[in-house]
């Protein structure tokens, strides 16, 4: 039996042709590459969140309280990265990687009532905020 073929197996995938497995295997975190058969990355999780900020607050403020929200990630079980991206409107888009759900649940809990990021939460507009849990379907390179 093929490796591809006891992978399947394992895994409980099912493909009809090559190029479905291929798929299947890359859709798994697999590669498909005979020297490997186990994933060596988990797929990751992207939680984006999309808000504006209240008024009166202006963008320099407001990246100044940047530095205590990556302490405070930087310091969670399955964070990954983070990356922050301001429109020319002034929307901004809030993309963070973990390793599961859970992990990114459990640190947006419990950034609800850590003191250091007060001044980031205030800085937001709830009104305008949409949280997303987002799952990878591909990534290059």
């Amino acid at each position: 039996m093929s490796s591809v073929a006891k992978l399947f197996r394992r895994t409980g995938l099912i493909a009809a042709s090559s190029g479905a497995a291929i798929l299947a295997l890359t859709l798994q975190g697999y590669s498909a590459s005979p020297n490997r058969t186990e994933s060596t990355v988990p797929i990751p999780i992207i939680e984006t969140v999309t808000f504006r900020l209240v008024s009166g607050v202006d963008a320099e403020q407001f990246a100044q309280a940047q530095t205590a929200v990556n302490r405070f990630l930087g310091a969670q079980p399955g964070f990954i990265s983070r990356t922050l991206i301001r429109s020319d409107e002034g929307l901004y888009l809030d993309s963070v990687k973990w390793l599961s759900q859970e992990q990114a649940e459990a640190a947006a809990l419990k950034a609800q009532s850590e003191p250091a990021l007060a001044s980031f939460m205030q800085a937001i507009d709830p009104a305008s905020m949409d949280m997303r849990y987002n799952h990878v379907v591909t990534s290059f390179p």
